[in-house]
């Protein structure tokens, strides 16, 4: 808050010849901090086994030829795992720029962002057996996409039922 000293020009209207107008030394008045509006816009990410977010923040109710920027924004999921309007937790945004110090920075909220899910693509292993004996165990192979470390994927093939010679689709 700046404060700035008050001065009165002259006392006006159709009796301001009956007044003197005697302003005390030191009067000053205050100006206060511009409110600005901060809206984060968060991007969307696959998953990525982090709470990691990436985004902008734009600004709101500057004044017109004022240089004021958002920087230093820190943006983070609430947790790791894949979702849509995900709670996103925003920090450290301070106002830059030759005019920052005239203004005062609310960030809108709440913050929300999306972590898409991961893509895979597995494929079953063929496999073969005897008429009459057990299924063999049944597996699958990851063609494509990737886990994240300390991901792990797991679950079983079946194929489909039958015992006469012949193809099966696993």
């Amino acid at each position: 808050m700046a404060q700035l000293p008050c001065s009165f020009a002259t006392v006006t209207g159709a009796d301001s010849g009956n007044y003197t107008l005697n302003v005390p030394a030191g009067v000053l008045g205050d100006v206060l901090k511009k409110e600005l509006l901060g809206t984060v816009t968060v991007a969307a990410k696959s998953y990525d086994g982090s709470t990691a977010a990436t985004g902008s923040v734009s600004l709101a109710g500057a004044v017109a030829g004022d240089t004021v920027e958002a920087s230093g924004t820190v943006l983070a999921f609430a947790d790791k795992n894949a979702g849509t309007g995900k709670t996103v937790n925003v920090s450290g945004t301070m106002l830059t720029g030759g005019d920052a110090g005239n203004y005062r920075l609310t960030i809108s909220g709440p913050v929300k962002g999306d972590i898409l899910k991961r893509a895979l693509s597995i494929a079953a292993i063929d496999a073969q057996k005897q008429a009459g004996d057990p299924d063999p165990a049944l597996g699958y192979t990851l063609l494509s996409g990737s886990l994240v470390a300390g991901d792990v994927l797991s679950g079983g093939a079946n194929r489909a039922a039958g015992e006469q010679a012949g193809d099966y689709v696993i």
